[in-house]
């Protein structure tokens, strides 16, 4: 069935509904009702959801803020200039741009516990599989870095260059520079004329 998706940017779609934002609001579709539910009134910039949670950014700051879906309770983090979001089962996590830092951070889904993960690595964009993100790092020539959620194992992937943040590039299986696809890290090659 076709649901009533007119306006709505950045769409996530679940099992039993759909998400996106239409001028700053989160809104839900549910497929039973196929009615538009305003959630989060609150200049939204991105979100994602996960496990029953929607993870959004709000403001000129673009504070990281929490929303829990079944009781419809919003936190607010200490994290602002979060470029991207990221989650997996327990912990969501804040790709922070500032003038000073380019970091992750983890917080737990209820936002507290914040701890900066990246060390003193400079991040230009992330991806997360499993409990593993990788990123570009900015500071080691956009070499691929990998670090594990609770902030283990941070250490280079391979001898390989990636894109870092210079303007639009095409989205490769919706992301923009890299994904992971049975195994395998596929990223933008900016040593070879940005090829896959």
């Amino acid at each position: 069935s076709i649901l009533p998706a007119s306006d709505l940017e950045q769409i996530s779609v679940s099992q039993d509904c759909m998400y996106g934002i239409k001028d700053g609001t989160i809104c839900k579709i549910s497929r039973d009702k196929y009615q538009v539910e305003e959630l989060i009134k609150d200049n939204v910039k991105k979100y994602i959801v996960q496990n029953g949670y929607i993870f959004y950014t709000s403001g000129d700051e673009e504070r990281l803020k929490t929303y829990n879906l079944t009781s419809g309770e919003t936190k607010t983090t200490d994290l602002t200039r979060v470029s991207q979001i990221l989650a997996d089962n327990n912990n969501v996590f804040g790709i922070t741009h500032t003038t000073s830092e380019k970091a992750i951070y983890r917080l737990n889904y209820q936002g507290e516990g914040k701890s900066k993960i990246s060390g003193d690595e400079k991040v230009s964009y992330a991806i997360i599989d499993g409990d593993t993100i990788y990123f570009v790092n900015r500071s080691k020539e956009d070499k691929i870095y990998k670090v594990k959620g609770d902030g283990s194992d941070l250490s280079k992937v391979a001898d390989i260059k990636s894109v870092a943040h210079r303007g639009e590039i095409s989205q490769v299986n919706g992301r923009r520079y890299m994904f992971i696809k049975d195994n395998r890290l596929y990223y933008i090659n900016s040593e070879d004329e940005d090829t896959l």
